[in-house]
């Protein structure tokens, strides 16, 4: 019975802590998790499938001269209703990009990993060298997707993350 008392007592401290202490430990954890490369120059920007404003702010750099290319994932989505990579594609051609800018990929997507894999499988059959490629996503999704796509491409291609700012 010892053993069942001392889980209830560390069970209630941790209540206790967390209820106390939850505004600081949360916004510690909110300030991990974003990251941002000092931006340069790149060869390819990747917009991980989701909400429009990441397609704007990847629009914004090629506008910029951030990139020669933009690289669209994703496939349906029933919350959004649309295809990720046709949708995104549709708005960076409103908004000035030429077409031959824009590359799609709609295969179905379930995680950071399959956005990466589509990545270095379009990499890998690219006519033109990719290496460099600027990463698009969520802020609190950035340290994780960084990790992913380091892992996947290696040293051969330069990573840089950009958090949209939606």
């Amino acid at each position: 019975m010892p053993g069942n008392r001392q889980v209830i007592i560390a069970v209630v401290l941790a209540v206790v802590i967390l209820s106390v202490a939850h505004e600081p430990i949360l916004t510690a954890v909110g300030d991990y998790l974003p990251i941002q490369d000092a931006l340069q120059p790149a060869d390819l920007i990747h917009v991980i499938a989701g909400p429009d404003d990441r397609t704007d702010y990847a629009i914004q750099f090629y506008k910029q001269d951030y990139d020669r290319m933009l690289f669209f994932t994703g496939g349906s989505s029933v919350f959004h209703g649309y295809y990720h990579g046709q949708h995104g594609a549709e708005r960076a051609t409103l908004q000035g990009m030429p077409q031959e800018d824009i590359v799609i990929d709609e295969s179905p997507v379930t995680s950071t990993y399959t956005e990466a894999v589509l990545l270095e499988e379009f990499i890998a059959r690219s006519p033109a060298p990719v290496r460099s490629v600027i990463v698009v996503s969520a802020a609190y999704h950035m340290r994780r997707a960084h990790w992913t796509y380091r892992h996947m491409l290696g040293n051969q291609v330069n990573v840089l993350t950009a958090p949209d700012r939606g």
